[in-house]
């Protein structure tokens, strides 16, 4: 929430299934010549997801959009897996943007971020049904148990504090995947991983869609680990810096 970047301009760097819409300006938005900024997202309901009419949405997107709309900057979707999106932001070679990130010291180091755009719940743990942990551990607890391994999607981040916890485990009992969420929740009740981390919005998605009965799954509450964290739109460096502040009084305007 793409094939990769070449000389060959924008077109050449789409997905067969990258989303074009031009999205609409409010009233207010400025008709000028400058190219659309390109948000970028993957597929991660409830936060981003195409809808059936193959428009983008989520609790992430939807503020984001307004705070376009609002700020009078035009925009196009486009969808890519979540390690390319990064990639592309990465490489600077054009303006992009994603809603709905954390902001970590490695992103900031090549990418620019708006003020914060909305606070995440915090986070639980997704494991098997037949798991010996109990239904509530402090995440610290949990991963200081050297028989634990853990299940992380690659290039995700899990929010400051769980991202410094993960940071200190031996890479064998961390793995790094491509897969989808869902597939990662069949991955856990096959065994191939203890835990994976999930927000308590997202949960019930995970499980609906691995296909598995629920009660295949058990879900543990992380006390040390569900403070609110910040989510931003980030953006790459060729963002011209007045967009970014146009974003950033948008974004303060739609909290009045």
């Amino acid at each position: 929430m793409l094939t990769g970047r070449n000389g060959n301009g924008r077109a050449a760097r789409m997905f067969p299934f990258a989303l074009t819409c031009l999205a609409l300006l409010s009233p207010g938005a400025r008709a000028d010549s400058d190219a659309p900024i390109t948000l970028l997202y993957y597929e991660r309901p409830p936060f981003f997801f195409t809808a059936p009419d193959g428009s983008p949405h989520g609790t992430e997107l939807d503020p984001a959009a307004q705070a376009f709309q609002t700020a009078g900057v035009r925009y196009v979707w486009q969808r890519a897996p979540l390690g390319r999106i990064l990639s592309i932001v990465k490489a600077n070679r054009e303006q992009d943007c994603v809603p709905g990130f954390y902001k970590t010291a490695e992103r900031a180091s090549y990418a620019q971020f708006t003020e914060p755009m909305h606070w995440d719940p915090g986070l639980q743990g997704l494991m098997r049904a037949e798991s010996i942990l109990p239904d509530e551990i402090a995440a610290k607890d949990l991963l200081a148990r050297t028989e634990i391994h853990v299940l992380v999607r690659k290039g995700a981040s899990y929010g400051p504090y769980v991202d410094s916890l993960l940071a200190g485990l031996p890479a064998e009992r961390i793995h790094e995947l491509t897969d989808e969420l869902p597939v990662m929740a069949k991955m856990i009740v096959a065994g191939r991983g203890d835990i994976m981390f999930a927000q308590p919005e997202e949960t019930r998605n995970l499980i609906a869609e691995s296909g598995l009965p629920a009660d295949s799954f058990r879900i543990v509450k992380f006390p040390d680990a569900n403070q609110p964290s910040p989510t931003y739109i980030l953006c790459s460096r060729k963002v011209p810096a007045d967009i970014i502040d146009r974003l950033n009084k948008a974004i303060a305007a739609s909290r009045d």
